[in-house]
């Protein structure tokens, strides 16, 4: 990881964050470029299995540190909030520029990545200057700046945006508005767009709306490559950033698959002797792979947390991002979590079982269910309503050994009692 620095177009240096393969020859490879600059937020460095995963297969990952955002301070933060806002967007232009300038990547090979805010700026900046990135991945997007005091949280958001009610306001809103910019027949990248229908922060609508503009302004059919393609991803029963870490897996897989199709980063190879910890993927909706199996193993087992909670269940949860962390990394106690009914017989054996636990030589599988809580479960039972599997099949110790080493954090106090032999 190395710190380099960029200048804006009106002098003002921004610094980039840039991951890339040590052993990489030089040259230009496939980049993401991810950005949030807003609300003050800070973005430090804290380690994300899916950035690694990018890396390791050979790909360059960046951060821009765009004003609007805290990691310089509060001035940071103001030169790029109300009327400043476009100066947001001018540092990410500058940032991906520099990356192809300096030869990180190509624009051919650049693909930019936003949530919540992030989204506003990447879609921002794709209307602004089309030609200059080959994909969008936005999720939970702020789109539509005339109207987005009008849902969500949206009318606490007008010191940082401003309001379109005051007519020059208006007019600097109407002029970075991705949703406004769109042009019927401008040369778009492709757009992976992701919403969640349990969303009260941003509202769906924003996506959706970009979504309908977008496909109109591509035609009937886009490029044979892909470019001009615009998809909707739709979480059911999400919030904003809060989903079952089963469901922040399946968002990265997607999101990487579309990334690697678009900028040729080839993808892991499925190693089919290894225990796959996925509960069952649909078939491929782009060519590429939408969900990769090979994603989806290096994915979890770079799952790693580095800080757990307290003795009162408080404390950082695992090292994920802020926008993924699920529910039950909140500073609530995590209660015990398994599914209300438990098998009473286990077929092949005979033995009665009043917990998951109680067979030794049984199969199991790990289950997660929305609110990212986990429970072992007997493999040959059916898996209850509003949980997933995560993890199996596999024997207990290796199922617990796998909660043990990926979900600390997350234990419920029977999962404990279990691996202590209690």
């Amino acid at each position: 990881m190395r710190q380099i620095t960029c200048t804006s177009g009106d002098g003002t240096p921004v610094r980039i964050t840039v991951l890339a393969p040590r052993d990489a020859p030089d040259g230009p490879r496939p980049a993401i470029l991810y950005v949030y600059g807003g609300f003050g937020l800070s973005y430090k460095p804290l380690f994300r299995p899916e950035v690694a995963v990018w890396v390791e297969a050979g790909g360059v990952y960046a951060v821009a540190h765009v004003r609007g955002g805290g990691e310089e301070g509060a001035d940071w933060h103001r030169a790029g909030a109300g009327a400043d806002k476009q100066k947001s967007v001018d540092d990410l232009h500058a940032a991906a520029e520099h990356l192809c300038r300096e030869g990180w990547t190509t624009p051919s090979r650049l693909v930019l990545s936003g949530e919540s805010n992030g989204g506003l700026l990447v879609a921002a900046a794709m209307t602004q200057r089309p030609g200059r990135y080959r994909a969008v991945l936005c999720v939970a997007p702020v789109l539509d700046m005339v109207r987005y005091r009008h849902s969500g949280l949206g009318a606490s958001w007008t010191a940082e945006y401003g309001s379109a009610e005051i007519r020059e306001e208006l007019d600097r809103l109407l002029a970075y508005s991705p949703y406004h910019r769109v042009t019927e027949g401008a040369d778009y990248p492709a757009v992976l767009l992701t919403v969640s229908e349990g969303d009260g922060v941003v509202d769906s609508l924003h996506a959706r709306k970009m979504c309908a503009a977008l496909q109109h302004a591509a035609g009937p059919a886009p490029a044979p490559d892909g470019r001009g393609l615009t998809l909707l991803r739709v979480e059911p029963g999400a919030g904003h950033g809060a989903r079952a870490t089963s469901r922040a897996l399946d968002l990265s897989l997607d999101q990487l698959a579309f990334a690697a199709w678009q900028s040729g980063l080839p993808l892991p190879p499925h190693t089919s002797d290894l225990p796959s910890p996925g509960s069952g993927r649909r078939s491929p909706r782009y060519p590429g792979g939408c969900c990769s199996r090979g994603w989806q193993r290096v994915i979890v087992e770079r799952r790693s947390p580095t800080a757990t909670r307290d003795e009162k269940g408080e404390g950082p949860g695992p090292s994920v991002s802020h926008r993924t962390r699920p529910r039950a990394c909140g500073s609530r106690r995590v209660r015990n979590c398994f599914p209300e009914k438990v098998p009473e017989k286990v077929p092949e054996k005979g033995d009665v079982v009043t917990n998951p636990f109680e067979d030794p030589e049984a199969s199991y599988l790990v289950l997660v269910n929305d609110e990212g809580q986990h429970s072992l479960w007997p493999a040959f039972a059916a898996v209850p309503e509003g949980w997933e599997t995560v993890f199996g099949e596999a024997g207990r110790e290796e199922c617990l050994a796998y909660v043990e080493e990926t979900w600390t954090d997350m234990r419920p106090k029977s999962l404990i009692a279990a691996m202590e032999g209690k």
